[in-house]
């Protein structure tokens, strides 16, 4: 067996990331950044013996062709997932459903120990994500990039982000009003944010931080009553109700948990939907549009306000 503490290693410098090793080639290694592949080390095989037929192991395309798509673990092991497999509809062309490089969660189907070959199937209906591992890869992705363009920078970096977490009330005044919505400039910052907010131009707003994009720079807002109305009670008692409605918010909640929850925003750059959850106190939650193995097919339309 392999120790897979050897093949996780971090990456140089100020910006320390782990990075694990998928193969060797002379002096060279292969390494990969991937949170699907970090996240599931332990469990990747790296030799056919380590397969079971029926599980669902996560690998990434490595190859594409006319009959079918070929799966990379580790150390070169490969299964390939015929035409007929690989997605739900047979009608779909492989290379408009994925590309080199795609991270993916494959199902195996048969696994023969005399060949050394690995039958697998990419199917959506057989390989669905069970966890958020899919949309927490965006967002680890996406800090590890802002983090990289502001590294040689002499802003503010990621610090205002601290003044924005999700859920959180803010105060700023509206500086522009445009159809998709309006600017909202803070005293703090000389930075911009656009807002899906509807106020006059001029107007102070108190609005709940639904997301931050901190590539973009960006903060999504909600003016929406059932978020703000906090902000009626006694300064004293927002401080306290804050903490109250952030703890109460969540400790009910599980995991698989089946809720009713209100779209308030969808997020294009993402594939995701920004929800709330009334019966939990209006909890922030996100929602994949998306998935590993369907990152390149239309994600379904949701639209603000949607239940």
């Amino acid at each position: 067996m392999m120790n897979w503490d050897q093949h996780l290693g971090k990456g140089m410098g100020s910006l320390n990331y782990q990075r694990l090793v998928l193969d060797a080639e002379s002096n060279n290694l292969i390494l990969t950044a991937k949170y699907s592949l970090i996240k599931s080390a332990k469990q990747l095989p790296a030799e056919v013996s380590q397969i079971c037929p029926h599980s669902i192991i996560h690998g990434y395309v490595c190859n594409l062709i006319e009959s079918g798509c070929f799966v990379r673990y580790i150390e070169r092991l490969t299964g390939f997932a015929l035409r007929s497999k690989a997605t739900d509809d047979r009608r779909t062309n492989l290379s408009e459903a994925f590309y080199i490089g795609q991270s993916v969660r494959s199902y195996i189907l048969d696994v023969s120990s005399e060949t050394g070959r690995v039958t697998l199937s990419l199917k959506q209906s057989l390989c669905s994500s069970m966890d958020a591992s899919f949309i927490q890869e965006y967002f680890l992705l996406e800090e590890k990039i802002a983090k990289l363009q502001l590294s040689d920078s002499k802003s503010l970096g990621l610090n205002w982000v601290e003044d924005f977490s999700i859920g959180s009330v803010v105060e700023g005044k509206v500086s522009d009003v445009k159809d998709f919505g309006v600017f909202v400039s803070f005293e703090k910052y000389n930075d911009v944010f656009v807002g899906g907010i509807t106020v006059e131009t001029g107007s102070i707003v108190r609005a709940v931080v639904l997301d931050v994009a901190k590539i973009e720079h960006l903060v999504d807002l909600s003016l929406r009553a059932a978020f703000v109305d906090i902000l009626r009670e006694e300064t004293s008692k927002v401080d306290i109700n804050k903490e109250k409605r952030k703890k109460e918010s969540h400790k009910e909640l599980e995991v698989h948990q089946t809720v009713d929850a209100m779209v308030e925003i969808v997020k294009d750059t993402y594939l995701a939907s920004v929800l709330s959850i009334p019966q939990y106190n209006f909890a922030v939650g996100y929602a994949s549009l998306t998935d590993y193995s369907t990152q390149k097919f239309p994600p379904r339309q949701y639209v603000n306000g949607q239940r």
